[in-house]
Protein backbone atom coordinates (compact mmCIF):
# COMPACT_ATOMS: atom_id res chain seq x y z
CA UNK A 1 0.00 0.00 0.00
CA UNK A 2 2.56 2.31 0.58
CA UNK A 3 4.76 1.43 -2.67
CA UNK A 4 1.27 1.80 -4.82
CA UNK A 5 0.30 5.24 -3.02
CA UNK A 6 3.49 6.87 -3.25
CA UNK A 7 4.15 5.83 -6.80
CA UNK A 8 7.19 3.96 -6.45
CA UNK A 9 5.99 1.35 -8.78
CA UNK A 10 2.64 0.45 -10.12
CA UNK A 11 0.13 -2.01 -8.67
CA UNK A 12 0.91 -4.99 -11.22
CA UNK A 13 4.60 -4.66 -9.70
CA UNK A 14 4.08 -5.00 -6.77
CA UNK A 15 2.73 -8.35 -4.18
CA UNK A 16 2.79 -9.72 -0.86
CA UNK A 17 3.82 -12.64 -0.19
CA UNK A 18 3.68 -14.02 4.03
CA UNK A 19 6.71 -16.08 5.30
CA UNK A 20 5.98 -19.84 5.92
CA UNK A 21 5.58 -21.37 9.47
CA UNK A 22 7.87 -24.11 9.81
CA UNK A 23 6.34 -27.71 9.71
CA UNK A 24 6.32 -28.15 13.47
CA UNK A 25 4.34 -25.58 14.28
CA UNK A 26 1.71 -26.32 11.66
CA UNK A 27 1.72 -29.83 13.66
CA UNK A 28 1.22 -28.55 16.81
CA UNK A 29 -1.77 -29.59 19.42
CA UNK A 30 -3.32 -26.49 19.30
CA UNK A 31 -6.72 -27.25 21.07
CA UNK A 32 -5.02 -28.98 23.45
CA UNK A 33 -6.89 -27.86 27.40
CA UNK A 34 -5.18 -24.51 27.80
CA UNK A 35 -3.56 -22.81 31.23
CA UNK A 36 -4.34 -19.09 32.69
CA UNK A 37 -1.00 -18.17 30.84
CA UNK A 38 -0.08 -15.40 28.46
CA UNK A 39 2.88 -15.48 27.04
CA UNK A 40 5.58 -12.72 25.55
CA UNK A 41 7.54 -13.83 22.92
CA UNK A 42 10.28 -11.85 21.04
CA UNK A 43 13.17 -9.50 22.32
CA UNK A 44 12.69 -7.68 25.77
CA UNK A 45 13.81 -4.76 23.62
CA UNK A 46 12.68 -0.96 23.17
CA UNK A 47 10.64 -1.95 19.45
CA UNK A 48 8.54 -4.53 21.04
CA UNK A 49 7.47 -1.87 23.95
CA UNK A 50 8.01 -3.50 26.87
CA UNK A 51 6.86 -1.38 29.04
CA UNK A 52 3.04 -1.50 27.66
CA UNK A 53 3.67 -4.94 28.18
CA UNK A 54 4.91 -4.44 31.97
CA UNK A 55 1.41 -1.97 32.47
CA UNK A 56 -1.08 -4.62 31.13
CA UNK A 57 0.26 -7.84 32.13
CA UNK A 58 0.57 -6.37 35.85
CA UNK A 59 -3.23 -5.09 35.97
CA UNK A 60 -4.03 -8.24 34.61
CA UNK A 61 -2.22 -10.33 37.08
CA UNK A 62 -3.77 -7.94 39.72
CA UNK A 63 -7.18 -8.68 38.28
CA UNK A 64 -6.71 -12.37 38.21
CA UNK A 65 -5.20 -13.90 40.75
CA UNK A 66 -4.38 -17.49 38.68
CA UNK A 67 -2.72 -15.89 35.66
CA UNK A 68 0.75 -16.67 34.84
CA UNK A 69 3.07 -14.69 32.09
CA UNK A 70 5.81 -16.74 30.73
CA UNK A 71 8.38 -15.13 29.07
CA UNK A 72 9.90 -16.46 26.06
CA UNK A 73 12.75 -14.96 24.25
CA UNK A 74 14.74 -13.33 26.98
CA UNK A 75 16.72 -15.41 28.75
CA UNK A 76 19.54 -13.21 29.37
CA UNK A 77 17.05 -10.52 30.66
CA UNK A 78 15.55 -12.55 33.71
CA UNK A 79 16.38 -9.89 36.71
CA UNK A 80 15.55 -6.59 34.02
CA UNK A 81 12.34 -8.59 33.21
CA UNK A 82 11.11 -9.21 36.68
CA UNK A 83 12.76 -5.85 37.99
CA UNK A 84 9.98 -4.11 35.56
CA UNK A 85 7.03 -5.78 37.74
CA UNK A 86 6.23 -5.20 41.35
CA UNK A 87 7.51 -7.69 43.09
CA UNK A 88 4.35 -9.15 44.71
CA UNK A 89 3.77 -10.56 41.12
CA UNK A 90 7.43 -12.14 40.91
CA UNK A 91 6.37 -15.71 41.62
CA UNK A 92 3.82 -16.02 38.61
CA UNK A 93 5.95 -14.41 36.19
CA UNK A 94 8.34 -16.96 34.21
CA UNK A 95 11.41 -15.94 32.54
CA UNK A 96 12.80 -19.10 30.42
CA UNK A 97 16.41 -19.89 29.21
CA UNK A 98 16.94 -20.35 25.31
CA UNK A 99 14.48 -23.22 24.03
CA UNK A 100 14.09 -25.85 21.61
CA UNK A 101 11.12 -25.72 18.92
CA UNK A 102 9.28 -28.32 20.85
CA UNK A 103 9.39 -26.66 24.27
CA UNK A 104 8.31 -23.62 22.76
CA UNK A 105 5.36 -25.49 20.90
CA UNK A 106 4.36 -26.60 24.70
CA UNK A 107 4.30 -23.62 26.04
CA UNK A 108 2.58 -22.06 23.27
CA UNK A 109 -0.05 -24.73 22.92
CA UNK A 110 -1.24 -24.59 26.64
CA UNK A 111 -1.46 -20.80 26.90
CA UNK A 112 -4.88 -18.68 26.64
CA UNK A 113 -3.03 -15.05 24.37
CA UNK A 114 -0.05 -13.94 23.30
CA UNK A 115 0.70 -10.05 23.92
CA UNK A 116 2.52 -8.62 21.07
CA UNK A 117 2.32 -4.83 21.46
CA UNK A 118 5.40 -3.96 19.26
CA UNK A 119 5.98 -0.24 17.83
CA UNK A 120 7.52 -2.32 14.36
CA UNK A 121 7.92 -5.36 13.27
CA UNK A 122 9.24 -6.88 10.14
CA UNK A 123 6.85 -10.09 9.20
CA UNK A 124 6.36 -10.54 12.91
CA UNK A 125 6.95 -15.21 13.16
CA UNK A 126 5.63 -14.92 16.49
CA UNK A 127 1.90 -13.65 16.02
CA UNK A 128 1.71 -16.62 13.23
CA UNK A 129 3.19 -19.33 15.48
CA UNK A 130 1.32 -17.99 18.20
CA UNK A 131 -1.90 -18.54 16.05
CA UNK A 132 -0.68 -22.04 14.91
CA UNK A 133 -0.33 -23.34 18.48
CA UNK A 134 -4.28 -22.19 19.43
CA UNK A 135 -2.68 -19.16 21.35
CA UNK A 136 -5.31 -16.14 21.16
CA UNK A 137 -3.32 -13.22 19.66
CA UNK A 138 -3.18 -9.74 20.78
CA UNK A 139 -1.14 -7.29 18.52
CA UNK A 140 -0.16 -4.00 16.89
CA UNK A 141 -1.04 -2.86 13.66
CA UNK A 142 2.68 -3.73 12.33
CA UNK A 143 3.91 -6.56 10.51
CA UNK A 144 1.73 -9.61 10.04
CA UNK A 145 -0.75 -7.73 12.79
CA UNK A 146 -1.52 -5.50 10.54
CA UNK A 147 -3.36 -8.27 8.68
CA UNK A 148 -4.95 -9.75 11.56
CA UNK A 149 -8.70 -9.70 11.33
CA UNK A 150 -10.23 -8.11 14.28
CA UNK A 151 -12.03 -9.98 16.69
CA UNK A 152 -12.23 -12.65 14.24
CA UNK A 153 -8.58 -14.57 14.57
CA UNK A 154 -7.33 -12.16 16.81
CA UNK A 155 -7.30 -8.51 18.36
CA UNK A 156 -5.60 -5.73 17.06
CA UNK A 157 -5.00 -2.44 19.35
CA UNK A 158 -3.52 0.50 18.48
CA UNK A 159 0.21 1.03 19.98
CA UNK A 160 0.62 1.83 22.99
CA UNK A 161 -2.94 1.31 24.26
CA UNK A 162 -2.82 -0.01 27.44
CA UNK A 163 -6.57 0.38 28.42
CA UNK A 164 -7.81 -1.80 25.03
CA UNK A 165 -4.99 -4.36 25.41
CA UNK A 166 -6.15 -5.21 28.58
CA UNK A 167 -9.84 -5.08 28.01
CA UNK A 168 -8.93 -7.51 25.18
CA UNK A 169 -7.09 -9.57 27.28
CA UNK A 170 -9.54 -9.80 29.80
CA UNK A 171 -12.33 -10.73 27.49
CA UNK A 172 -10.60 -13.88 26.68
CA UNK A 173 -9.77 -14.92 30.05
CA UNK A 174 -13.34 -14.21 30.63
CA UNK A 175 -15.01 -15.87 27.70
CA UNK A 176 -13.74 -19.45 26.79
CA UNK A 177 -16.34 -20.31 23.94
CA UNK A 178 -14.55 -16.17 22.56
CA UNK A 179 -11.36 -17.60 23.08
CA UNK A 180 -11.83 -21.25 21.33
CA UNK A 181 -13.50 -19.27 18.42
CA UNK A 182 -10.74 -16.96 17.97
CA UNK A 183 -7.81 -19.77 18.31
CA UNK A 184 -9.91 -21.86 15.93
CA UNK A 185 -10.18 -19.20 13.12
CA UNK A 186 -6.72 -17.72 13.69
CA UNK A 187 -5.82 -21.68 13.02
CA UNK A 188 -7.51 -22.03 9.95
CA UNK A 189 -6.16 -18.52 8.53
CA UNK A 190 -2.55 -19.71 8.82
CA UNK A 191 -2.75 -23.03 8.28
CA UNK A 192 -1.81 -23.09 4.18
CA UNK A 193 1.45 -20.83 5.31
CA UNK A 194 3.78 -23.49 4.58
CA UNK A 195 6.78 -22.62 3.23
CA UNK A 196 6.35 -24.66 0.07
CA UNK A 197 3.51 -23.02 -1.11
CA UNK A 198 4.73 -19.56 0.36
CA UNK A 199 8.10 -20.44 -2.27
CA UNK A 200 5.37 -21.67 -4.54
CA UNK A 201 3.56 -18.08 -4.64
CA UNK A 202 6.82 -16.47 -4.64
CA UNK A 203 7.97 -17.71 -7.43
CA UNK A 204 5.11 -17.22 -9.43
CA UNK A 205 5.00 -13.56 -8.92
CA UNK A 206 8.58 -13.39 -9.99
CA UNK A 207 8.25 -15.60 -13.42
CA UNK A 208 5.36 -12.80 -14.48
CA UNK A 209 7.46 -9.84 -14.05
CA UNK A 210 10.20 -11.90 -15.88
CA UNK A 211 8.15 -12.58 -18.71
CA UNK A 212 7.36 -8.44 -18.96
CA UNK A 213 11.34 -7.58 -19.25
Amino acid sequence: EYIIHNKLLSPDRCAVVEAGIDSPFLAAPWNRPKKNWIVHLGLWCSRKDPQTTVEVVSELLIKNPRLELHVLGASSLKETVLGAFNILLHDRIFVYPRLLVADLIDILSQAKILLLPSLYEGFGMATTEAMACGCVVVVTPTGFGAEINDGLDGFICNFRDVKAMFIQCQSILDNDLLRMQVASAARKRIVSLNWPSQVSNLEVHYKSWLRTI
